[in-house]
């Protein structure tokens, strides 16, 4: 979530450059919110009764389907204008990238979904209180395989674990999240 904040900042001074606009408070708001946004679908698993557990990664089985995500957003925003269509594009896609690679702290997104349902993670390696985990740089999961994958190596007490005690995800995800600070400070 910190590295998803710091995200949405570096995006919007990197639209306000790319565009030409002013970097506003609002702006960097709005990408900050459209980082975190394509988690919203986990305060629906919540909701829904699912566990911040090892099974926790799949709340990301609504939104985090870039292919459609993406494009559908971006052309919903168009007509608010280009640069909140273009923060939007690139704050999700940052995300997405986030939550496939080694930090993602799940077991990969549905990447290339509505053509494979299959979960896709890059460069993944042993996270928090995780057990051995075997790096490759690219997993091509189906559901059973996730299931399996999040039971036999998932930490129960990720949450805990990752960001209430030191760990590496938490340390590079406050670094990022200063870098991003001192950016918007010195820009």
């Amino acid at each position: 979530m910190l590295l998803d904040i710091a995200l949405g900042i570096i995006i919007s001074i990197f639209v306000s450059k790319l565009l030409n606009i002013e970097l506003t408070t609002l702006l960097v708001f709005v990408g900050i919110f459209f980082a975190l946004l394509p988690d919203a679908d986990f305060i629906l698993f919540l909701l829904k009764g699912g566990k911040a557990g090892k099974r926790a990664h799949f709340h990301r089985d609504l939104f985090h389907r870039p292919l459609l995500y993406i494009p559908i957003g971006f052309i919903m925003l168009l007509p608010f204008g280009k640069e909140w269509a273009f923060l939007f594009a690139l704050t999700s896609l940052g995300h997405f990238i986030h939550d496939s690679t080694a930090f993602g702290l799940g077991w990969g997104i549905r990447l290339f979904w509505p053509f494979s349902k299959n979960y896709f993670m890059f460069f993944r390696f042993r996270v928090g209180g995780e057990k051995k985990f075997p790096f490759r740089p690219v997993y091509n999961l189906n559901s059973s395989e996730a299931l399996r994958m999040a039971d036999e190596y998932g930490d129960p007490n990720w949450m805990r674990n990752l960001y209430f005690c030191p760990s590496v995800v938490l340390v590079t995800e406050l670094v990022f999240l200063v870098l991003a600070l001192l950016l918007l400070w010195l820009y």
